[in-house]
C-alpha cells in the first residue's frame, strides 16, 4: 500500500472484511500468471473449479468481441486461442462482476448508475485502444472496468464522509460525483482509493496506475512508459465518452472527447462520431456477457445527436466562433451589410442572392489574404416538390418557416439565403463535416414534426440538403468549384427521395 496514502484512507483500506474481494479463482490466476512456470495447462485447471466463469470465457472466445472465427468448445482451447494474458483480464473482468452489487444502493450511492457508467467506459476503452493501436485491448477493457471501484469502497466502507459528498452532488445538480468535488470535501479522489485497492489485491502495476491516472494522464510520472501514457489517455478519453452518454451536459462532454481524440490520437471529429456510434452492438453483446443490465433510455446515436445539435446551439466553442467572425468583419459592418435593403429577400428577411455572392466574395478573400485559415463551408437547400405545393399561399408559407428554422439554428455568423423560390443556402464562415452533417440532421428532424395551418388545413414539406466544406482556397474562382460540388451532393439527394441529406465526408481541396 503506498506509503503517501492519507492515514485515514489507509485504515479504511486495513478493513478487509469490509473491501470488495475477488473471487479465491481469480486470484488464483493472478498469482499464476505471474509466476513463470505457468502453463496454459496449469490456467485451465484453475478455471475449471467456477464453471460461471468458465462458461462466460467460452462465450467471449465466441463472441464477435474477440472474433476468433471458428467455434470454441473447451475451456483448454480457450485458454489457447485467448493467451494467457487475455484470460487473465477476461476472468478479472468477469469474476468483479459478483465482488459488487449490481443495483440497489449503498446510503445514497447508486450501484445501477455505477454499473451502467463502468460498462460503458470499458467498452468505450475496448475501442479506442483498438483505434489507438495499443497492444492490449483486453487490458484497457478492465482498466475501464475498474475506473471507479474507488467511489464503491468509499460508499461501502466510508459510508459518514463519503455522504457529504454524494449529497453535494445532488445539491449541485450533478449525474455523478467529480474527482474534483472527492478532493475538495476529502482530501484525496476515488482513483487513490481504487489504485489502492487493486495493489492490494495483486493485480499489475500497470492496471493499477491506469486506474490511478485514468481521468488525468498528464499526472504520470515524467518517466512513464509510452505504453501507459497511451493507456491512462485512453481512459481519459473513455471518461469523457462515458459522461457523453450519462451525464445531462451532453455538450460540453463531446466538445471534452473531441478535443482529446484530436489532441492524443489524431482523431477528426467525424471519426470518432462514427466510432462511437459503432458502440451499441459491442456495449448490448458484453453486458450479456457480465450479465449485467444493458443502459436503456436513448440510444447512443440519439444521444450524439442530441450533443451536436446542442453544440451547435450554445455555441459552447464561443471564441473560436467570435475568432472567425472578427477576421471576416465585425459585428457592426455585418450588420449593416444585412441592413441594406439590396441585400434582403422581402418575402423571408434572410439575405438575398446578390447578399450571398457578396459575402462568398468576402470569405474567399479573407482565406486568400491569409487572415483566416478555416475552412468554408456550403449548404444548398430546396424544398421538395416545391412547384407541386397546393397554393401560392402554401409555397409561401413553407419558405418563410424554412427561413425562420435555418435563422434559428444557424450560428450568429453563418449566412441563410434565399437564392431562388424553394432554394436556400447556408455559408458557414467556419467549418467541418460534422458540423454540416449535425445541422443537416437537426433541420430534417425539426421539419418531421413541423406543420403549418393554411386557409385551406395544414400543410406539412420536406427538404433536402447537400453540403461541403473548402479546406483550403487557392483561388477567387474557388467559391464556384464548391457551389457545384453542393449542388451535386443536393441532387444526390434529391435523386435517394425526399428530405434526404447528402454530406461530404471530408473537407474538399481546390
Amino acid at each position: 500500500m503506498p506509503a503517501t496514502l492519507d492515514p485515514w484512507l489507509q485504515s479504511i483500506l486495513e478493513r478487509i472484511d469490509d473491501l470488495p474481494t475477488l473471487p479465491g479463482v481469480a486470484l488464483e490466476v493472478v498469482r499464476q500468471c505471474r509466476a513463470d512456470d505457468t502453463t496454459l495447462e496449469d490456467l485451465a485447471q484453475t478455471l475449471s473449479h467456477d464453471p460461471a466463469l468458465t462458461a462466460r470465457l467460452l462465450r467471449f472466445a465466441n463472441s464477435s468481441l474477440y472474433g476468433f472465427g471458428e467455434e470454441v468448445r473447451t475451456l483448454q482451447r480457450a485458454c489457447y486461442v485467448l493467451g494467457m494474458k487475455t484470460v487473465q483480464l477476461m476472468a478479472l473482468s468477469f469474476s468483479l462482476v459478483t465482488t459488487i452489487p449490481r443495483e440497489g444502493s449503498a446510503g445514497a450511492f447508486d450501484y445501477a448508475g455505477y454499473w451502467r457508467r463502468s460498462l460503458l467506459r470499458a467498452v468505450a476503452a475496448r475501442a479506442l485502444a483498438g483505434r489507438a493501436g495499443l497492444p492490449s485491448h483486453d487490458e484497457a477493457f478492465l482498466a475501464g472496468l475498474l475506473g471507479e471501484i474507488g467511489q464503491v469502497v468509499l460508499a461501502r466502507c466510508a459510508d459518514t464522509r463519503y455522504a457529504p459528498v454524494l449529497a453535494a452532488t445532488r445539491a449541485s445538480g450533478r449525474d455523478w460525483p467529480s474527482c474534483e468535488l472527492e478532493r475538495e470535501q476529502l482530501g484525496f479522489d476515488n482513483r487513490e482509493v481504487g489504485s489502492a485497492l487493486l495493489a492490494s489485491w495483486g493485480l499489475p502495476r500497470m492496471l493499477e496506475q491506469a486506474v490511478r491516472h485514468g481521468a488525468d494522464a498528464a499526472g504520470l510520472a515524467p518517466d512513464a512508459s509510452r505504453e501507459l501514457t497511451q493507456l491512462a489517455r485512453v481512459l481519459e478519453l473513455a471518461a469523457s465518452v462515458t459522461d457523453l452518454f450519462t451525464l445531462r451536459d451532453h455538450a460540453a462532454a463531446l466538445r471534452a472527447a473531441s478535443e482529446r481524440a484530436a489532441r492524443w490520437f489524431e482523431i477528426e471529429e467525424d471519426e470518432l462520431a462514427a466510432l462511437l456510434e459503432e458502440l451499441e452492438d459491442p456495449l448490448r453483446e458484453t453486458s450479456e456477457l457480465l450479465e449485467l443490465t444493458a443502459p436503456s433510455g436513448p440510444t447512443l446515436a440519439e444521444i450524439l445527436d442530441s450533443a451536436r445539435a446542442e453544440l451547435l446551439r450554445s455555441g459552447l466553442d464561443q471564441a473560436r466562433q467570435l475568432a472567425t467572425l472578427r477576421a471576416v468583419s465585425d459585428g457592426e459592418a455585418r450588420a449593416r451589410f444585412l441592413a441594406e435593403p439590396a441585400h434582403v429577400d422581402t418575402l423571408t428577411g434572410c439575405a438575398n442572392e446578390l447578399a450571398f455572392q457578396r459575402q462568398l466574395e468576402r470569405e474567399l478573400r479573407a482565406r486568400l489574404d491569409g487572415s483566416l485559415k478555416r475552412a468554408l463551408g456550403l449548404h444548398l437547400l430546396e424544398i421538395d416538390a416545391f412547384a407541386r405545393l397546393p397554393s401560392e399561399e402554401a409555397r409561401q408559407e413553407a419558405q418563410r418557416a424554412l427561413g425562420a428554422l435555418l435563422t434559428r439554428l444557424a450560428r450568429r455568423h453563418d449566412l441563410i439565403a434565399r437564392l431562388a423560390p424553394g432554394c436556400f443556402a447556408v455559408l458557414f464562415s467556419d467549418a467541418s463535416p460534422f458540423g454540416l452533417r449535425a445541422l443537416g440532421e437537426r433541420l430534417r428532424s425539426e421539419l418531421s414534426t413541423l406543420s403549418l395551418p393554411l386557409a385551406d388545413g395544414m400543410l406539412s414539406f420536406s427538404v433536402s440538403l447537400g453540403g461541403a466544406c473548402l479546406g483550403t482556397v487557392r483561388s477567387p474562382s474557388d467559391g464556384t468549384l464548391l457551389r457545384e460540388v453542393v449542388q451535386r451532393l443536393l441532387l444526390r439527394a434529391q435523386e435517394r427521395g425526399a428530405g434526404q441529406v447528402e454530406i461530404h465526408t471530408t473537407p474538399l481541396k481546390s
